[in-house]
C-alpha cells in the first residue's frame, strides 16, 4: 500500500470525527479519537508509528484548540508523544513537531490546566 493509500484510510475516520465534534456529538467524536489512539497505541507491537496517523491526529487535536478544548487537544497530543518516545526513542526528531504543537496549547490555554480535573478528560483506553 502506498503512503497517499496509507493517508487516505485515517481520513474518513479523521472527518467523522471533527464533523461528529462540529454536531455537538463529543461522545462520538471522543470514542472515535480513542479509536484512533489505540490504533497509534498498537503500533507499538511493531515498533512504528504510521506519520500518516499522527498527522490525522494533529487535525483533531488543532480543531479542538481552535474550539478552545484545550484538554482534549492535549491529551491527544500526549499520547501521540507517549507513542513516538517509546517507539522511537525520547530524542526522536519526530517528536519536535507534537512537543512544539503541545507547547502552543499549553501557552494558549494559560492557567486552564490548573483547574482540570480526570473527569474533563476524554477516557484513555
Amino acid at each position: 500500500m502506498s503512503e497517499e493509500s496509507w493517508g487516505k484510510l485515517w481520513q474518513p475516520y479523521i472527518d467523522t470525527a471533527i464533523g461528529a465534534w462540529d454536531r455537538g456529538d463529543k461522545t462520538r467524536a471522543d470514542k472515535i479519537v480513542d479509536l484512533l489512539l489505540l490504533v497509534l497505541k498498537q503500533g507499538r507491537q511493531y515498533s512504528t508509528v504510521d506519520e500518516n496517523l499522527v498527522h490525522g491526529l494533529y487535525s483533531v487535536a488543532d480543531h479542538f484548540s481552535v474550539d478552545r478544548e484545550y484538554s482534549r487537544a492535549e491529551w491527544i497530543y500526549l499520547k501521540i508523544l507517549e507513542s513516538q518516545e517509546e517507539i522511537l526513542g525520547p530524542d526522536a526528531p519526530e517528536s519536535l513537531d507534537t512537543l512544539l504543537r503541545l507547547s502552543r496549547v499549553v501557552r494558549a490555554c494559560g492557567a486552564c490546566f490548573e483547574t482540570t480535573t480526570a473527569d474533563d478528560l476524554p477516557s484513555a483506553h
